[in-house]
């Protein structure tokens, strides 16, 4: 879940998208402490923490990205108010729970079965929620290993080594457009994929 405008930044100050070192510490000192890179080192090195807290608030894999991708923007925006050597995940998750309750209020004209004091008492407590957790995290990795070879490819790219569309639509020499299908139609599998693995796992 790379922030496309965190990946640019990237890529012109020269950070590897690929290297490990972009997920070591993150309280480690690297230049400017409000510069881009270091924002896209921290954003890199806490991606999957910030999404998984997202997508267990609204179970959705591509509406859980679009807020992601919302955050990170807005994370950038205020990077310069963040205390260097705090941390980041924990105020990364504030920005996103931001992000989660302004996507509920845009869809109020939908029922919603939860009032926003709910969803985050949910939030704030979603650190006992491991089990549940732990169980879409096995269930993502069986249904992962359940896709087509070019399916693992896209979500390689995009996931593991932080591809931006553009990027992508390079290497498989496919337009930004049909990337962008291609994934959430990906997604839309992986969820259903995910919903039917952790039901089966209940029964069992």
């Amino acid at each position: 879940m790379i922030n496309e405008k965190a990946n640019r930044m990237g890529d012109n100050d020269g950070t590897d998208q690929q290297g490990t070192n972009l997920t070591g510490d993150q309280d480690a000192p690297q230049g400017d402490p409000h510069g881009p890179q270091e924002f896209v080192r921290l954003f890199l090195a806490n991606q999957r923490r910030i999404f998984s807290y997202v997508v267990v608030l609204v179970p959705n894999f591509a509406t859980a990205e679009d807020i992601v991708q919302e955050s990170a923007a807005m994370m950038w925006e205020k990077f310069d108010q963040f205390t260097p050597g705090t941390n980041f995940a924990a105020w990364a998750i504030r920005i996103a729970k931001f992000k989660v309750l302004e996507h509920r209020r845009r869809g109020q004209r939908k029922r919603l079965l939860f009032s926003d004091d709910l969803v985050v008492q949910i939030a704030d407590d979603a650190a006992d929620m491991a089990d549940e957790a732990a169980a879409r995290d096995r269930a993502l990795a069986h249904c992962i290993e359940e896709l087509g070879e070019r399916e693992r490819q896209l979500v390689s790219l995009r996931y593991t080594q932080g591809s931006t569309l553009e990027k992508m639509g390079l290497q498989i020499d496919r337009s930004v457009v049909t990337v962008r299908k291609r994934l959430r139609s990906i997604l839309a599998a992986l969820e259903k994929c995910i919903s039917r693995r952790i039901a089966e796992e209940e029964i069992a």
